[in-house]
């Protein structure tokens, strides 16, 4: 999908929107390659219970988190690659290492990445609120009990 420019300045607005995205946005924002490898992140996904840091620049999801679900997402992650189709609303469960005693999911979608010329060249993935499924029992739990 092409994005048409309403403003004659789309360049700046482009540049300002990544920036945003990057250093302000409240949502965890991964950037992939197509091996899929990580190649960059924002704060919000630094603040992910130590899943994302420094060192997993270069590593695969399935290494950067290994406790968690991501390992059989890869194949996935290879068909959203390939395809383009979106994957919208997945969970991301496991043992972070900030947290490793407690099982976290986190609501997640991926969209493929293209560069100019049209290449595929990754995908990002952005990543909501997290929750422990004990909160989530007792949330529903409650619900199901006034209702």
């Amino acid at each position: 999908m092409k994005l048409t420019p309403v403003v004659s300045d789309a360049h700046e607005v482009d540049d300002a929107t990544l920036e945003a995205l990057f250093r302000e946005s409240p949502t965890g924002l991964a950037v992939f390659g197509p091996d899929p490898r990580l190649r960059r992140y924002n704060p919000a996904a630094e603040s992910l219970k130590g899943i994302f840091t420094p060192q997993s620049l270069g590593l695969r999801p399935s290494e950067i988190w290994p406790r968690s679900n991501a390992g059989s997402q890869e194949p996935l992650l290879s068909d959203l690659l390939e395809t383009g189709d979106p994957m919208i609303g997945f969970e991301k469960r496991g043992y972070p290492p900030d947290d490793p005693d407690h099982e976290y999911v986190f609501s997640a979608s991926a969209s493929r990445l293209h560069d100019r010329k049209g290449s595929v060249i990754g995908f990002a993935s952005m990543d909501g609120k997290s929750s422990k499924p004990s909160h989530i029992r007792a949330v529903l739990h409650g619900r199901a009990a006034v209702g």
